[in-house]
């Protein structure tokens, strides 16, 4: 004979004849087959404890996400029954796998070539410095050394651009990958472990042994190759099509390049380059004087510029994120306001996020101008680090109605995410607004937050470091610096 009650403090699926809800017994599974209907009713009549209605509500979201994971396994199976590949976000083994038979394929010997053995060094280093004068790709693949300044603390304990991190602080990166990220951001006394292979003086830039099929002007050096294969991380192409160390040309970019290339321009001065060609990202580094227009499609609406000197970029075709980090005097030209303002409903998905910049100026369409760099932003932020402190421009509606040019300085979340202040501000006041309506259906009261900051008076200056008085800067009508200065509440 079945049992009438089966206790359980969290939802654990439907059971059959059952239906989960809180009793006389405490929160649980009841039986719902008519035998003890007036028990039921009577239970459901009696008021609850707080005790009780907390563990209901705790309950019920359980059965929520159960009820979201089960739809989002449905949709899963039915995409993939309709031929369209899936991988979750959380679910690594297919990528992984992929990855794995890209080695593979790499490390295959070419046919009439003696295939060369390839020495592997793995080492630790105990940074102790706030800066260790280093810099990585964090985004996508494999975790790799793009650059290494000279006399700092990751020079002289002997590391090297295209060195790859596996742990930190004694956590794999594989597995814990967002934990290692806040740790590699944040600096200071830290144990890295690198893996370093041996002999790769081959011209291969890309992942898994995506070969440079096209290598235009100038044989890139050992070093140059490791540098812009750290660089590319996991860029998914067949070829790199790389434009290297070219002087005083004005050349189109075209022959060569396929829909599966990434386009690579580095060590270039004094040149014009027109890319026509579809391609899947596009390079930009260490040029000088150079001009590069793009009318081609970027299939991933990608674009990377580091370490340029006076350079222009125009674009003639949408970009979703162009990223430009330690330039001088860099010029962004969007002749077009809709290819800088691709939007997804409302909300408008395009950005330009900078470190490090220096004279930049950046134009969308006929009106919207903006000209900043870092001596600009330090004046509001002083905590700031050149190589590290990002800020997010776009171009999106204002208070007052239409396109403006707005820049945010970029925060990093606790788990490692990309976001802004106020992007956080708003996504924290929405979780609380829809706990507390969830709360108040269960009769449950829940106190306000506190806001997260220090209590000022309006002519006090701002403690977050701004430098400038409390009504002029985060000027909260609750009278706390939160440290988000030029938010708009």
């Amino acid at each position: 004979m079945s049992a009438a009650f089966i206790a359980s403090e969290t939802y654990q699926g439907d059971k059959e004849g059952y239906v989960f809800r809180s009793g006389d017994s405490g929160p649980g599974y009841y039986m719902d087959d008519g035998s003890d209907s007036k028990e039921n009713q009577a239970a459901a009549q009696k008021p609850l404890s707080q005790k009780q209605k907390l563990k209901m509500l705790r309950a019920e979201n359980e059965k929520k996400r159960e009820q979201e994971r089960l739809e989002q396994e449905k949709r899963k199976e039915e995409k993939l029954s309709r031929g369209i590949p899936v991988v979750a976000s959380y679910d690594t083994e297919p990528v992984q796998k992929k990855i794995d038979e890209m080695k593979l394929a790499a490390a295959a010997p070419v046919e009439g070539k003696e295939p060369k053995e390839k020495k592997v060094e793995e080492f630790s280093v105990d940074f102790e410095q706030d800066k260790w004068g280093l810099r990585a790709r964090l985004t996508g693949g494999p975790v790799l050394i793009t650059t290494v300044s000279a006399g700092q603390e990751g020079a002289t304990k002997n590391v090297k651009v295209g060195d790859r991190i596996t742990h930190v602080n004694g956590m794999d990166i594989e597995q814990e990958r967002e934990k290692c990220i806040v740790d590699i951001r944040k600096g200071g006394k830290a144990t890295i472990k690198f893996v370093r292979v041996e002999g790769q003086e081959a011209q291969v830039v890309g992942v898994g042994g995506a070969a440079t099929s096209v290598v235009q002007g100038e044989e890139m050096s050992a070093g140059e190759v490791a540098k812009m294969q750290a660089m590319i991380g996991a860029a998914k192409s067949k070829d790199t099509v790389t434009i290297n160390g070219k002087k005083d040309v004005q050349e189109t970019i075209e022959e060569g390049v396929t829909n599966n290339s990434v386009v690579v321009i580095a060590n270039c001065d004094g040149c014009s380059f027109t890319v026509t060609a579809m391609c899947t990202k596009l390079f930009v580094q260490a040029c000088r004087n150079t001009k590069v227009v793009v009318h081609g499609r970027i299939i991933t609406s990608t674009v990377e510029a580091y370490k340029c000197d006076t350079i222009d970029l125009e674009f003639h075709t949408p970009v979703g994120t162009l990223q430009i980090d330690m330039c001088k005097k860099p010029r962004i030209v969007f002749p077009k306001e809709e290819h800088f303002h691709d939007s997804v409903g409302k909300k408008n998905t395009s950005m330009i996020v900078w470190a490090g910049c220096t004279d930049m100026h950046v134009a969308a369409g006929a009106e919207h101008r903006l000209d900043t760099g870092f001596e600009q932003v330090k004046q509001e932020f002083h905590d700031l680090v050149e190589e590290r402190s990002q800020f997010r421009i776009r171009l999106e509606k204002t208070v007052a109605g239409p396109l403006q040019l707005t820049q945010e300085k970029v925060v990093r979340l606790e788990n490692g995410f990309f976001s802004t202040m106020k992007e956080k501000s708003e996504f924290d006041a929405k979780q609380e607004a829809t706990l507390k309506a969830l709360a108040q259906s269960m009769g449950i009261t829940i106190a306000k937050a506190k806001p997260q900051g220090i209590k000022c008076k309006r002519n006090e200056i701002c403690p977050h470091g701004s430098g400038k008085k409390f009504k002029d800067c985060c000027n909260r009508p609750d009278g706390v610096c939160t440290g988000m200065a030029g938010t708009d509440w």
